[in-house]
Formats: structure tokens, sequence, C-alpha cells
């Protein structure tokens, strides 16, 4: 019995460790009805002009697992719930879901939630902003008042966008990003990447393509750029870079990079 409370206090105290670590913020928008434009997105209706921005707590740095969406659209003066259409799009990184579409072949207001979203998913700098966009449009409603943009036919109505941010504290030895070719010719290859964590050092391997991690040849350097020399023409090489983090090991790679040098 003595053992059974034992792993039952070690669970509970696991669990404890874990929700302690999973944090979230979340974020309103408060700046009026979002209007739709009619037939497509059109970025001069809304989009950068209907932004959510998120700031990460100072600190980190800190990895995003995820976002949660919720907001209502309506539809009146004879459109249908089925002629929404919206989408987010996270600035950051360019990236956006897929099309949502509304149903109803009616009037009325359309409830959107969806969680788990990974278009910010990665590691951030403390102090770092998530900026979110709302891109919605209507497939009916061309006529007068609000033939082109507005929130006649369809909206997306006021305080009821929300953004949920859940993030936690990134590993303690965590994988520098942006990982590219900075020049490239006949015999060497420039690269450089971007730390977001606490490295001061990092170890590249590259080798010919499809070589196994650990087979290649092994580089260390305490700059975020280095110059591969010695390469062979008009041949194709991938390259990795993980962190070096003293006491806390390395991080995971990041790679490959295929290059191919000049001839």
């Amino acid at each position: 019995m003595k053992i059974n409370y034992y792993y039952l206090s070690l669970f509970v105290l696991l669990l404890f460790s874990i929700n302690i670590q999973a944090q979230t913020i979340t974020e309103t928008y408060t700046a009026g009805d979002i209007p739709t434009s009619y037939n497509a997105y059109d970025s001069n209706c809304n989009g950068p002009n209907t932004s959510l921005t998120i700031q990460l707590p100072a600190g980190g740095p800190w990895e995003v697992t995820g976002f949660d969406v919720e907001y209502t659209m309506t539809a009146a003066n004879v459109a249908y719930m089925s002629e929404q259409r919206s989408r987010i799009h996270f600035q950051n990184t360019g990236q956006e879901e897929s099309v949502i579409s509304g149903t109803g072949a009616a009037g009325g207001t359309f409830s959107y939630n969806r969680t788990g979203i990974n278009l910010a998913n990665g590691y951030h700098a403390g102090s770092s902003n998530l900026v979110f966009e709302m891109r919605a449009w209507r497939t009916w409603g061309s006529t007068a008042p609000n033939a082109g943009c507005g929130t006649y036919y369809n909206k997306v109505n006021n305080n009821t966008w929300k953004i949920t941010v859940n993030y936690q504290a990134a590993p303690t030895c965590i994988m520098p990003e942006n990982l590219g070719l900075a020049s490239l010719s006949h015999i060497d290859a420039e690269i450089a990447w971007t730390e977001i964590g606490n490295a001061t050092a990092w170890e590249i391997e590259y080798g010919l393509i499809g070589f196994p991690l650990g087979t290649g040849t092994v580089l260390q350097t305490s700059n975020t750029f280095y110059e591969i020399t010695g390469l062979n023409p008009s041949t194709t090489y991938e390259i990795y870079i993980r962190s070096i983090c003293g006491s806390d090991g390395f991080s995971e790679y990041v790679g490959p990079l295929v290059a191919t040098t000049n001839p």
C-alpha cells in the first residue's frame, strides 16, 4: 500500500509540474465589427487592418505548441451563413489556414471554434509579438449599400474573435532556426542561421547527400555563420547544424540543408 501511495504522489507531482509549465495567453478583438469583401479576400477590407497581437512574456525563450481561435459571423439582409468564408493568417511567417466555410441556407449567426492550430508553433524569444490576421469574405452580396467591403451582408462580430496561444518554457538547449545558404561557389558554401536561445557555439556536420548523421565532417564555430571550404564542384551535399549548450548538451539537429556546388 505504501508503494502505491508513493507512485500516486509521484504521478500527482508530475502532473503539477506539467501544469506549471503549460501556459496560455488570450486576446480579444474589440475594434468593431469586421467587414467582409465580396467574392474573394481583399487586404484593403480586412486582414492587416484587422489583426490581433499577442506578446509573449519577457524572459523565455518560449515554445508555442498551438493556438485556439473562436469568433462568430452574422449573415443578414437575405445573406446566408453558408456564404461566409474566413481563415486565420499568421503574419510572422505568412502561413494561413485552409478556407473555413459557414453552414446554413438562412441568415443568422454562426459560431466558429478551432483548437490546436499549428501556424505559430516553434520557439520564440521572450517578449516576441505574434500577429494574427482575420481574413473574411462572402460569396454573395454584390449590390449596394455594401457592394464591396462592408458589414451589411456578412460580418465578424465585434468582441467575439479571440486567439488563445498555448506555450511553455523551451528546452534548456534549443535548436537554431532559419538555416540557409548565404553564398555558394564551386568549392565553398557559406551558411547562416538564427539563434533564439542562449547558445554561443554551434556544431556543423555535412557530407554527400544521403549520408548518415554521425559519419560526416564535423565543424564547430562561435559565429552564426560559417564558410564550408574544400568542397567538390557539381556535387550535392547535406548540411546539418545544432546548438552546443555546455553542461546542457546539444540541441536537436536542424536540417538537412541541401546544397549543390557550382560546376
